[in-house]
């Protein structure tokens, strides 16, 4: 298969990935299965419990989400959260079939006698997760940059959005341009030379060429160190000063709305070239961070884990720190549905913690 067509499905594997993370996370974290809400039916709310017991997993209690002095959700992804924990509770409300199928959302599972939500968000967070509007790391951006100026062309550097960046131009303190380039348009509030560094940094200088990855360390951002393979950076290692240092032009690169982070790990992580399958496999299930996807997408592919997503979407909000904290706990009284019951929430303002009574 071409080399770009390989890229194309991996980075399509990225963004899937990336929803269904989100989606099983919701699934597991607010009890949306049938056996959650069968199991919720027969516990009363006004028992204080956080976690809910489906009788093979301890659970947070979806309720908990929309109680009085929980953090209110921040992220586009969190409100889909919230609104989902609170469908849940209008489908459990409907004690028969013929109730809960007035609702479109709701399903009855014979099993468990029981109506749950059937609603699968998958195809609600893929809209809420998309590239920032202003990043300037996409094909055509590339495409543009490995273009060589065509003297005789009406265009010089072709197609509108792709303009020349004519020779002696500054790009630096002291430092200009030795040849004409062409550059994509920049976005809002960036220079033009600071736009030609970082297209440097990523692809190198060279016309329509990509040099090998290289192997970078990243830390996450709660301080877990990986190596991962990433695009090559010329002599300055562009993976490890983007996440590391903070690298300002690499946030703008990325765009400046939520998603930056996310699609930053799209391109930088859980990508290895060169190798085997089951190489590339063996390679991905040591990395803590990645996660083997077996269907989804054409082919298997290295996507980034459940934890990672979380991570770099969502984690700074205080709506997904209470609620990791409030999972935390009910993972851990796992051991029977009478330690899952007791676990209750302390909620205090910006914050949340979780006790065993």
């Amino acid at each position: 298969m071409p080399k770009a067509k390989v890229k194309e499905l991996q980075d399509h594997a990225h963004f899937f990935g990336a929803a269904e993370a989100l989606t099983r996370w919701t699934e597991s974290t607010f009890a949306l299965s049938a056996l959650a809400h069968a199991a919720l039916t027969k516990q009363p709310e006004g028992a204080g419990s956080a976690c809910v017991h489906d009788g093979k997993r301890c659970l947070m209690n979806p309720a908990v989400v929309g109680g009085a002095g929980f953090p209110a959700p921040q992220m586009p992804a969190e409100k889909i959260i919230l609104r989902f924990a609170r469908e849940a509770a209008v489908c459990r409300g409907s004690t028969d079939r013929a109730t809960c199928h007035l609702d479109s959302n709701c399903d009855w599972d014979d099993r468990t006698g029981a109506c749950f939500l059937a609603h699968d968000p998958h195809s609600d967070f893929t809209s809420v997760i998309g590239m920032c509007h202003d990043t300037i790391y996409t094909p055509a951006a590339k495409a543009c940059w490995r273009r060589r100026p065509d003297p005789d062309a009406w265009r010089l550097c072709g197609e509108t959005g792709c303009k020349l960046f004519a020779k002696g131009s500054e790009v630096g303190p002291g430092s200009v341009t030795g040849e004409d380039r062409c550059l994509p348009e920049a976005p809002a509030k960036m220079q033009q030379k600071d736009l030609y560094n970082m297209l440097k940094r990523l692809y190198g200088e060279s016309y329509g060429m990509d040099d090998p990855p290289v192997a970078v360390t990243v830390t996450l951002a709660n301080g877990t160190e990986v190596v991962t393979m990433a695009p090559a950076a010329g002599a300055t290692g562009f993976g490890a000063a983007a996440l590391q240092e903070g690298h300002e032009f690499a946030r703008e690169g990325f765009g400046g709305c939520d998603t930056a982070a996310l699609h930053h790990g799209f391109a930088t992580s859980c990508r290895w070239h060169g190798q085997s399958h089951s190489e590339e496999q063996e390679a991905c299930e040591k990395d803590k961070r990645c996660h083997w996807l077996d269907g989804g997408v054409r082919g298997s592919h290295c996507v980034l884990a459940r934890s990672t997503v979380v991570q770099l979407l969502l984690g700074n909000s205080t709506f997904t720190q209470a609620a990791l904290q409030a999972e935390a706990s009910c993972t851990a009284a796992a051991s029977s549905r009478d330690a899952c019951l007791a676990v209750k929430l302390v909620l205090r303002v910006g914050s949340a913690s979780t006790e065993p009574r």
